[in-house]
């Protein structure tokens, strides 16, 4: 190969990860949450043994905050400067928690107690 020549790789992302679902921002805040599916266990391996990485993206500031999850949460928004999470009871060990999340400038994340087991 000579210098200035480039070869071609192709490679198909979906074999290791893949997009389940995305949720922009409400209120036109630049903000978006995306669930991603580990279909790869190396890289589960890598996250922890992980199956789902649930993310918020930033325009300005880029990925903000990131939570691994072994099963696919119940329920999750974004709302403003808020992420809120309801986590399969599998992951948290408990039926009654979620999470809100603040998505300042120093991100915040509170456990909160719920008032009703999941449905």
């Amino acid at each position: 190969m000579q210098w200035g020549q480039h070869s071609k790789i192709e490679i198909d992302l979906s074999q290791i990860m893949s997009i389940v679902d995305v949720r922009d921002g409400t209120y036109g805040d630049d903000l978006c949450a995306i669930l991603v599916q580990i279909n790869d266990s190396k890289v589960s391996a890598e996250y922890k043994g992980a199956n789902y990485l649930l993310q918020v993206w930033e325009r300005a500031r880029g990925k903000i905050y990131q939570k691994l999850l072994k099963f696919k949460p119940i329920g999750w928004e974004i709302c403003s400067r808020f992420f809120y999470l309801k986590p399969d009871p599998r992951d948290d060990g408990c039926e009654y928690w979620f999470y809100e999340v603040y998505l300042g400038d120093v991100i915040r994340e509170s456990k909160l107690k719920d008032f009703e087991a999941n449905i």
